[in-house]
């Protein structure tokens, strides 16, 4: 059963959505988000794959073998020999990102970090189901977060990262197709 007034007070905000109609299409408008979000990480995943295997990069397995296990106190050599290849993709991948973002100087500004971290910080209020913090209350923890320097590093390197994809999809030719959800969702199963 649909119970318009209450749904939409909790999710929207009171006085947000009006109609059943306005309501269903926050609800349509969300869900064509999601999926584009998910599409765009599908993306990523497939570019990633594509220019490590384009690239061929050869790297020094034993140096970085030797250097992985002294670097991390949890790594053993037994553990590095069954992980290695996670970890040889991630080293070509970041010699790749860092590659196009040299050639092409793509950078990330303070005012674009800052931007991305209150998003992210809006979305995890909403996940928590805190849908009316206050927009100042939102800049408070995401300048808190962009304080700590590690997690500074993390959004700068994830929001590099969103801008090299977004960078290669502009760049590339896409071969756009619809196709159903249970497809979709497949895609995500390899």
């Amino acid at each position: 059963q649909f119970v318009f007034g209450k749904v939409e007070l909790i999710k929207y905000g009171e006085g947000n959505v009006t109609s059943e109609k306005e309501f269903r299409q926050k609800v349509e408008e969300e869900l064509k988000m999601n999926y584009e979000r998910e599409s765009n990480y599908r993306f990523l995943i497939d570019a990633r794959e594509f220019f490590i295997k384009k690239a061929d990069i050869k790297l020094p397995a034993e140096f970085l073998k030797r250097w992985i296990v002294s670097s991390n106190k949890e790594m053993t050599e037994e553990k590095i020999e069954k992980e290695f290849s996670s970890y040889e993709d991630e080293f070509r991948w970041q010699l790749i990102k860092d590659k196009i973002a040299k050639t092409y100087e793509i950078k990330v500004s303070d005012e674009e970090l800052f931007e991305y971290a209150f998003i992210l910080a809006k979305n995890q209020f909403l996940q928590y189901g805190l849908y009316n913090v206050p927009d100042e209350q939102i800049e408070v923890y995401a300048k808190g977060q962009l304080e700590k320097p590690e997690e500074r590093r993390r959004l700068r390197d994830q929001k590099s990262e969103d801008k090299i994809a977004n960078f290669i999809k502009e760049t590339v030719k896409l071969d756009t197709k619809e196709v159903s959800e249970e497809k979709f969702r497949k895609l995500f199963e390899s």
